[in-house]
């Protein structure tokens, strides 16, 4: 259920933001929401309108479609993982990826020295 979700979320951030602000107007802030919009979705509201959700998953995670019944494809999800990340952490995300992506190929084509290259 989407409310509980929400309050989840909301909860977990509380949780993160040592010694600030952590009522729901700041909750309301962070996620570039009304205050109204937060409240109404703590209590029992379902957002609606794909733009607050779009925010709601880059914010809160891609969940957030499961959670109000959408289907999103699993690079649809990874896309809005990825970018929910700092910045920072590209360059070792990058590297893992590669490293992900080399170790598949070296189990699906043993026999190859370099998947790359095209067999003559």
């Amino acid at each position: 259920m989407f409310t509980d979700w929400f309050n989840r979320k909301y909860k977990e951030w509380r949780g993160e933001q040592l010694g600030q602000d952590v009522s729901a107007s700041a909750f309301a802030r962070y996620i570039g929401l009304s205050q109204q919009n937060v409240n109404s979705y703590l209590l029992k509201s379902i957002p609606r309108d794909p733009k607050i959700i779009n925010l709601l998953a880059e914010k809160l995670g891609s969940d957030v479609y499961r959670e109000i019944g959408f289907q999103i494809t699993p690079e649809h999800e990874l896309v809005i993982e990825i970018n929910r990340l700092p910045s920072v952490l590209y360059p070792v995300l990058t590297k893992q990826i590669r490293e992900l992506h080399a170790n598949y190929i070296a189990q699906k084509f043993p026999h190859r020295d370099n998947p790359d290259r095209q067999d003559e």
